[in-house]
């Protein structure tokens, strides 16, 4: 996919297609996925996908997006995964950077801008509140630093003093690591727009895998990790997250450790590696998918 047109896939999936609702029908749902460390509130279930922004040659944001249109108004949230352990002042700046830059590269309609607007304060640190124009429809997005992940919370179509919106940006809070399983609040299933999102078939071969928050529940194996001695010995005990990776065939091809006591994250990663999986079937066809296997260890004598 050439530069240019994948900005304008960015640009073109923040876009309004409007409907007549009425706000007071809309029958709103917590949102907590699994795999996650947010939990917010939506105006109905939102789908769930991977995306592929570019930044500029060889910089690439790939973000996890939940998306719900409704009324007039576009929610989204993108998730995007730390690429560090812990994330510093300086990894966040650096996010918000290129975030801004994803939004505008390449991008021929001049009247479509992001501009910082202020920071807001959360139990979690600092928030970065930026105004959007996108295709003559007024927006913001707040950026916040999580544990694990970078997020972006956007509107297109509304504004702070729209009731809705409103909710909406103040329900969001970055929280612990969601373990929870089988996840059943987001849609795997795109949602349906007239027109449809020109994205939805335009994605490279290296399409984001897609991710199935917690996958204990679909495991056919799911081997048991081994308590060290180290860990018996400290009285570690705890809840211990895995990111996999799994192949077409159902087999673990990338496992890393990403919350828990470190005393045990290395015998959880082994085990996960020994994981094996159900195929999974996207639109009729096997696809990779990412997830986050949960070990839990409690101490005993």
């Amino acid at each position: 996919m050439k530069r240019n047109n994948a900005a304008a896939v960015l640009i073109s999936s923040l876009v309004m297609w409007f409907v007549t609702a009425d706000a007071q029908d809309l029958k709103w749902k917590t949102i907590r996925p699994g795999g996650q460390e947010f939990t917010v509130e939506m105006p109905g279930l939102p789908t769930r996908e991977g995306r592929i922004i570019p930044v500029e040659k060889d910089i690439q944001l790939v973000p996890e997006v939940y998306d719900l249109v409704t009324g007039n108004v576009r929610y989204q949230i993108m998730s995007f995964g730390h690429k560090s352990r812990v994330s510093t002042q300086q990894d966040f700046s650096l996010f918000v950077e290129r975030f801004q830059r994803a939004l505008v590269a390449s991008n021929d309609r001049a009247h479509n801008f992001i501009t910082f607007e202020k920071d807001l304060k959360s139990s979690t640190g600092a928030v970065r509140q930026l105004q959007l124009k996108v295709d003559n429809h007024n927006g913001l997005v707040r950026l916040y630093d999580g544990e694990h992940y970078f997020y972006a919370v956007m509107v297109i179509g509304g504004g702070e003093n729209d009731s809705t919106v409103s909710r909406f940006l103040n329900s969001f809070k970055v929280s612990k690591f969601n373990t929870q399983f089988p996840d059943r609040s987001t849609g795997d299933t795109l949602q349906s727009h007239d027109p449809q999102e020109p994205w939805s078939g335009e994605l490279p071969e290296t399409v984001v895998p897609f991710n199935a928050g917690v996958l204990n529940g679909k495991a056919t194996e799911l081997p048991f990790p081994k308590y060290p001695i180290e860990a018996r010995q400290s009285r570690a005990s705890g809840q211990v997250a895995v990111r996999v990776l799994i192949d077409e065939q159902g087999k673990v091809i990338s496992a890393e450790a990403i919350a828990g006591p470190d005393l045990l994250r290395e015998p959880a990663t082994k085990a996960a590696w020994k994981a094996r999986f159900i195929q999974t079937r996207l639109r009729g066809e096997t696809v990779k998918i990412s997830g986050v296997l949960v070990y839990n260890f409690v101490y005993g004598p």
